[in-house]
């Protein structure tokens, strides 16, 4: 359901790599700064109730996919589609 893995851990400085093409998650001059971004998630996403903090991330997993409309291949088709909100 999605269009490819991804790495763990990602970390990319924008101003220079606007295309998000050098990952610097495990380059030792940014390590403690993804380490920083990374607490500061955690304890955000723990504020929000996340459930994975907790051990219940599995939960979200349970839940259908859904494709309401035919949304997704109506956008690739290149119909514009009214935003919500």
């Amino acid at each position: 359901m999605n269009f490819g893995k991804r790495p763990k851990e990602e970390l990319y400085h924008l101003a220079s790599d606007t295309d998000c093409m050098k990952n610097l998650a495990n380059h030792p001059k940014f390590v403690s700064i993804a380490h920083a971004m990374e607490k500061e998630m955690e304890a955000k996403l723990r504020a929000e109730g996340d459930l994975r903090m907790i051990g219940y991330g599995h939960l979200y997993e349970k839940y259908p996919f859904t494709n309401v409309n035919g949304f997704y291949e109506r956008h690739q088709k290149g119909e514009k589609l009214e935003q919500l909100g």
